[in-house]
């Protein structure tokens, strides 16, 4: 098995001679588990946990080479939209156990059940069981973050990140920004649907740096790189 460094701090690329595919993957944080039935491989000491860019957004942003995500080690991370968390385990496998934080925003009771109990194994995940339409109800918890990941369902998710990017996101902080076409409108272009968000967006204040196509990984799917 051949492990290749990405420029990001603690992502690698896995190329498994008997697959056809290369793999991402993250040290693990917590040795020997898993969290969603993600394989382990075990090389010089280090065991490292395969991260599905079909089933992660990030994933899927990193595989498809958006250029400047930011080393997340010892940041203040908000990711809105946890769900039970597998995306949000890796994010906690690259920041470490130092000073980084996740503040990870999941609305559903029933899968946020899944976030809180894997944050009892990993110290560096805050759970937050609220409505990301509702910033105010969580600003004491979040106060000023470095970096937002979005990946929400909504009609309107496009207000939702502005929102939540004006109350906690630091001056000159960075966000991605998942955009879910078929959720704001299913009559019209992925591109008509993805300009109007990004005109939303700079109009409010921020930039709007990079736009990655993930439909290889999830149909009708943007990523917006933005930062404030």
């Amino acid at each position: 098995m051949k492990i290749t460094n990405h420029y990001l701090d603690d992502v690698f690329f896995l190329d498994i001679p008997s697959e056809s595919r290369v793999w991402l993957a993250t040290k693990n944080l917590n040795r020997g588990t898993t969290v969603y039935n993600e394989r382990l491989f075990t090389q010089s000491g280090i065991e490292y946990r395969t991260w599905d860019s079909y089933k992660s957004k990030l994933a899927a942003c990193i595989h498809q080479g958006m250029k400047d995500i930011p080393q997340m080690k010892n940041l203040r991370i908000l990711y809105l939209g946890a769900a039970t968390g597998s995306t949000v385990s890796h994010v906690s496998d690259i920041i470490g156990e130092n000073s980084g934080k996740i503040l990870a925003l999941e609305f559903s009771a029933k899968a946020a059940r899944r976030l809180i109990q894997l944050a009892k194994n990993r110290s560096n995940i805050i759970p937050i069981v609220a409505d990301a339409r509702q910033p105010g109800e969580y600003a004491t918890i979040v106060r000023s973050v470095d970096f937002i990941f979005q990946d929400i369902s909504q009609v309107n998710q496009a207000q939702i990140f502005i929102d939540n990017a004006k109350a906690f996101l630091k001056l000159g902080g960075k966000a991605i920004f998942i955009i879910k076409a078929a959720s704001i409108d299913t009559t019209r272009q992925v591109e008509d649907v993805t300009a109007e968000v990004i005109k939303k967006v700079t109009d409010s204040g921020f930039k709007v740096l990079e736009t990655v196509d993930i439909s290889k990984f999830e149909k009708e799917h943007r990523a917006l790189f933005i930062s404030n």
